[in-house]
């Protein structure tokens, strides 16, 4: 995900409900929503969801395991949850290695996508 200029206007605009108390995310969770720039082959993660290709340390998994017992969050929203309350460290690569709705043959269909019977 890039920090375009519609994703920076959206974050500026629930960062203006946060000062007047109108947003239900605290305004440390809405700063860390977008990528923020780190190196020049990745970035530092922010909100993401279809986390389905990711390497976690054990503390990592400590970390989602303990915020997940009992069971709270869908599995892709859970590290979401943890970037943005500035709980776990985790980057982004700039150049898209997976993506599930992409694919070389066009005869392979996405299990994601609705079914054609």
């Amino acid at each position: 995900t890039k920090a375009t200029w519609p994703k920076k206007m959206k974050q500026f605009w629930y960062r203006i409900m946060c000062f007047f108390g109108a947003s239900r995310m605290p305004a440390a969770m809405v700063k860390r929503t977008l990528p923020a720039p780190y190196g020049k082959y990745i970035a530092k993660a922010g909100f993401h969801d279809c986390t389905h290709a990711y390497a976690i340390s054990a503390k990592a998994a400590r970390k989602m395991l303990a915020l997940q017992t009992p069971i709270h969050y869908r599995a892709d929203n859970a590290p979401a949850y943890l970037i943005m309350n500035g709980e776990l460290n985790a980057f982004i690569s700039r150049t898209i290695f997976f993506d599930q709705e992409k694919f070389q043959d066009e005869n392979i269909e996405s299990s994601v996508q609705e079914n054609k019977k």
